[in-house]
C-alpha cells in the first residue's frame, strides 16, 4: 500500500479518528499486558513475539 499525498484531504472524518484512536487503545493495552503478565523466561513470549516481529518486519 502506498500513500500518495495528492490524494489525501485535510480533513478527516470523525469516524476515522475514532478508528485510528481504538486501534491505538488497544496497542497500549496489549503492550500493557505483556509487560504486565509474561515473564521474560516464559516460553510464551517466544512463540508469540517473534512471528509477531517477524510478520511486522516483513510487511514494512
Amino acid at each position: 500500500m502506498s500513500w500518495i499525498p495528492q490524494n489525501l484531504s485535510k480533513t478527516i472524518s470523525q469516524r476515522a479518528q475514532d478508528f485510528v484512536d481504538g486501534v491505538g487503545v488497544f496497542g497500549l493495552l496489549g503492550l500493557l499486558a505483556t509487560f504486565l503478565f509474561i515473564n521474560e523466561s516464559d516460553p510464551t513470549l517466544y512463540r508469540l513475539a517473534f512471528p509477531l516481529a517477524g510478520i511486522s518486519v516483513v510487511r514494512r
